[in-house]
């Protein structure tokens, strides 16, 4: 019984230790761009082509994060990626994280490493952390 609790902490504590990318102390790279969610050069799927040089940028952030939004402007969805250097941005900085729009549409995606504000994925260690939390639920019960 010891070993499977050890074993599901450990698995927990790596897990979360994968999630952790060592970012906010270096200048990582981030798109920078804002359009129509559904029809853009910054909408999903995104690919960033050479005609798209004008109005998707790659820019510097200094101990900051790449941002990727959804979110309603006059009705219309959009999409806005950048850097939190570029914003006035009051909320902690946190690595591979969405949070949806207070209003219910959209949602706040920040990241850490370079140009990773292209598209949001699940990582294997969010993989990792559930496991570790279901294994643990699961020995307690």
């Amino acid at each position: 019984m010891e070993h499977v609790l050890l074993f599901s902490t450990l698995s927990l504590l790596f897990g979360l230790s994968l999630s952790q990318d060592m970012f906010f102390i270096d200048v990582i790279d981030c798109y920078k761009c804002v359009g129509k969610a559904n029809n853009s050069s910054c909408s999903d799927p995104f690919v960033r082509e050479e005609k798209d040089i004008n109005e998707v940028k790659v820019i510097p952030c200094n101990r900051g994060a790449c941002l990727k939004r959804l979110l309603k402007s006059n009705g219309t969805p959009m999409i806005m990626r950048t850097c939190t250097n570029e914003l006035d941005f009051k909320l902690p900085l946190v690595n591979n994280v969405c949070q949806k729009e207070s209003d219910g549409f959209g949602y706040l995606c920040m990241c850490g490493r370079d140009l990773c504000n292209r598209a949001v994925h699940r990582s294997a260690a969010s993989s990792f952390v559930l496991f570790g939390v279901i294994f643990s639920l699961f020995v307690l019960m």
